[in-house]
Parts: structure tokens; C-alpha cells; sequence
């Protein structure tokens, strides 16, 4: 069962995923030989840790599906026009008091976002970098790149992830990118079932996730 995000101040801020994507993917696969029937996003995550000295430690490969009623809510409601889209953001978390962010004493959820905000989703439970940069993949221009990196601050495992979208008030967009005014909602995400990533403070935390439309 797919989950959603919950803000967990006690025991040091974690977002677990939650009953948020019930029934699957995004889209329906046409059966074997036929033609499709629908459009599947896809979202192919690479997360590679790397020690102070810059060499790769570990490494998680994963996808994750759209989420449903949030994700496909922002998608239809950016491709008709009726909201700007605003800044995406990237979530990495962990069960309570594991996450490799924030403090032993205050251990908090990690995020990069294209630039800081008051908007952001999750404050003062989740420590925030800017710098996430949004493209095309260099190697397929038909897909969507987010890619950031962040150092971790406490030791850790990153147990879920999930993209989020900001999306501006209707009408056009203000010059700012509307980020005093943006609101957000759940793009992709999953649980990271198989190698999860581990982190040591002092490590960096490198994130790609590349979305393709199938």
C-alpha cells in the first residue's frame, strides 16, 4: 500500500508514507504486443552517498509511480493552464530519529528545493537546501531531470522519498516565480524497500530523479 507523509515532530522529524496511493501506478499498461492505453510517469531515482573526501560509498537505485489524487491533481491542473507551476521540491526520510539530517538531538527530515521559502511544506521539521536544479536529462530529452546534494548533518537511513510541486494562484505567474504564494502537493514517491541508503554525518547526499513518460 502506498502512503503519505506525515509530519512527525516527536522522536525527531520523519515523513513516512502513508495510505496516499492506493491502487497503483499512474496509468494502465496495454496488454503484451498491443497498443497502450494510457501514459505511466516514472520516476528513477539514483541517490549516491559519498564520504568528505568525494569517493562514492553507496549507492540506491529505485523508481517510484505518481501519486494519485495530489500528483495527477498537479499534473492536470499544469498542462490545462490553471496553475503556474511553481518549484519542486525533493523529500528524504526516515523512521523517527534516523533521518541523517538535523541533530541527534532534533533529527529531522531532508529536502532540497530550488530555492528557500517560507512555503515550503514541513518547516521547522525538515532541514532545507537550496539549489535542486530542474532540466532535461542530458542523455534523453524526452525526460525530466531534478538533481541536488545536501550534507548530512546526523547518521542515518533514508527509508522514503517522495517529489513535491509547487503550484502558483491562478493567473500568471509572478516575476518571483511566486514563491510567497506558491502552495504544494505531493508529486511521486515510494518506500525504499530493498538497500536503503545509510549515511554518516559529514557524508553527502547526492539525489537524481529523472521522470519519463511512458
Amino acid at each position: 500500500m502506498w502512503t503519505t507523509f506525515r509530519n512527525c515532530r516527536r522522536g525527531l522529524a520523519a515523513i513516512a508514507v502513508t495510505a496516499f496511493l492506493i491502487g497503483g501506478t499512474a496509468a494502465v499498461n496495454a496488454q503484451s504486443g498491443g497498443p497502450r492505453e494510457g501514459i505511466n510517469v516514472i520516476g528513477e531515482w539514483a541517490i549516491v552517498i559519498r564520504d568528505e573526501a568525494g569517493n562514492v560509498v553507496r549507492r540506491s537505485d529505485f523508481r517510484n509511480a505518481l501519486f494519485q489524487g495530489q500528483g495527477s491533481g498537479s499534473l492536470s491542473s499544469v498542462l490545462s493552464r490553471q496553475r503556474p507551476i511553481g518549484q519542486w521540491v525533493v523529500l528524504l526520510g526516515g523512521e523517527a530519529g534516523t533521518t541523517p539530517c538535523g541533530t541527534p538531538a532534533n533529527g529531522k527530515s531532508c529536502g532540497l528545493a530550488e530555492q528557500l521559502s517560507s512555503r515550503l511544506q514541513f518547516q521547522p521539521v525538515t532541514d532545507y537546501v537550496a539549489g535542486l536544479t530542474v532540466g532535461l536529462d542530458p542523455a534523453d530529452g524526452t525526460k525530466m531531470r531534478l538533481q541536488g546534494s545536501m550534507r548530512a548533518t546526523g547518521s542515518g537511513t533514508i527509508t522514503n522519498v517522495s517529489t513535491m510541486l509547487g503550484r502558483c494562484p491562478a493567473g500568471p505567474p509572478l516575476p518571483a516565480g511566486c514563491a510567497d504564494t506558491q502552495d504544494f502537493a505531493f508529486f511521486s514517491g515510494t518506500n525504499i524497500v530493498t538497500n536503503p541508503p545509510t549515511v554518516v554525518a559529514g557524508q553527502t547526499i547526492d539525489v537524481t530523479v529523472t521522470f519519463s513518460f511512458q
